[in-house]
């Protein structure tokens, strides 16, 4: 799977100073407008984060592990009608060194259908991904190109990935398949099955916050909160399960999850290793 804008998975000294208003709230009043702030592994350390700007759109987001010298920042760019056009990232906690790295379209019906990736320095294309809908609206498909010469470059479809809907509005299963010119290929690469709870999805706000990471936030989508992902991979004859185990608060938003990635390769066990993280919200104003 290529890398997004947002490969993550799936987030301090730089939010040290953060305004006391944006502190997140979690106590009663159950607040029955929210939207998730933080996903903190631990001080601060190993966290994703969220911000929202004064029209409650996405005003940047953050994922780092410090322990590992990563941090990556993605700030949305919009235009008057409030779609989000382009995107600005860094890989340093200095927001002055923050670069345009991909440009979104818009269908007629204001459904994002393109995103290009672009060169920080040229703003060439670098490559492109193509996303379709259902008749519902609902994400359905995701063609990624690359180019098919360095000279002068043309664009090819290499893969495309399938989403599955079930009746509750949560994606089940993604199937990922070769393509070549108009064609696609019948061996799968891999294919992923999803359960979840009944819980609202802590990630489901703001609507277009899945582009920030295509393939671990594919699920951010759907309506619940992911309990099980299995990823198969037939070529390697290898597994990859990810379990999510929630604790949730009085509003029966989850407050915790203890997140359990284990991976298999011939039946064998060759990965195994959990982490806790702590789920924050900021209350939305009305």
């Amino acid at each position: 799977m290529r890398k997004i804008l947002l490969s993550a998975v799936l987030l301090t000294s730089l939010f040290a100073s953060c305004k006391k208003e944006d502190a997140p709230v979690t106590e009663d009043p159950i607040p029955k407008d929210r939207v998730f702030f933080t996903l903190d592994g631990g001080s601060m350390r190993n966290y994703t984060m969220l911000q929202l700007d004064d029209k409650q759109r996405v005003d940047y987001y953050i994922i780092a592990d410090l322990d590992k010298n990563y941090y990556f920042r993605q700030d949305p760019i919009f235009d008057a009608d409030g779609r989000m056009t382009g995107m600005n990232t860094n890989s340093e906690a200095d927001p002055s060194a923050l670069l345009k790295t991909a440009t979104f379209a818009y269908n007629s019906n204001n459904k994002l259908i393109i995103i290009n990736h672009i060169s920080p320095t040229t703003w060439n294309r670098l490559s492109y991904d193509s996303l379709a809908y259902n008749g519902e609206g609902k994400l359905s498909a995701i063609y990624h190109s690359k180019p098919n010469n360095d000279v002068t470059p043309q664009f090819a479809f290499y893969s495309k990935e399938t989403m599955v809907w079930d009746s509750k509005s949560n994606i089940i299963a993604r199937h990922i398949l070769p393509f070549s010119g108009d064609t696609e290929g019948k061996d799968t690469i891999s294919t992923a099955a999803y359960t979840y709870d009944d819980a609202i999805n802590f990630m489901i706000k703001p609507a277009d916050l899945f582009v920030m990471d295509l393939n671990n936030g594919i699920t951010w989508l759907s309506a619940n909160n992911p309990l099980t992902q299995v990823t198969r991979y037939p070529s390697g004859d290898s597994v990859v399960t990810i379990s999510n185990l929630y604790t949730y608060d009085k509003g029966n938003y989850p407050d915790s999850v203890f997140r359990t990635r284990k991976a298999t390769q011939g039946g064998a066990e060759v990965y195994n290793n959990t982490n806790k993280f702590a789920i924050k919200y900021k209350i939305l104003d009305k």
